[in-house]
């Protein structure tokens, strides 16, 4: 059990490591709207892989470690929730100026001046 609980423990701070490296990729200016989205996604398949990670710690600890482990899990999944608000506001940000610039280009396709024609 010891040997499965220092695994479990490495795959956690590998994904905390992960963590950290996509809110470093967020703080990036000028994100793409591809990227907005792989980093959504692969926030999502972060918070899958913690819970699952959380879950065989907490089959594995005794009665007394489990609150400390169920907190822990508490302050990474709200850190994961923070950033995929933050990912949801830039798509926000990024589709709202996508919309203003199809209206412009809408307005100024049409807004095509007819002249009358002099005799």
């Amino acid at each position: 059990m010891a040997a499965n609980m220092k695994d479990f423990s490495a795959k956690k701070r590998e994904q905390k490591f992960v963590l950290m490296k996509l809110k470093l990729k967020l703080s990036e200016p000028n994100l793409s709207l591809s990227e907005l989205e792989l980093l959504s996604t692969k926030l999502k398949n972060l918070q899958d892989g913690f819970n699952a990670i959380f879950e065989s710690i907490i089959n594995l600890s005794d009665e007394v470690n489990v609150e400390k482990v169920m907190d822990e899990q508490g302050e990474i999944n709200a850190v994961i929730t923070d950033v995929e608000f933050d990912v949801i506001i830039k798509l926000s940000k990024f589709n709202q100026n996508k919309v203003k610039s199809s209206t412009i280009n809408s307005v100024s396709d049409n807004s095509i001046v007819r002249l009358p024609k002099i005799f």
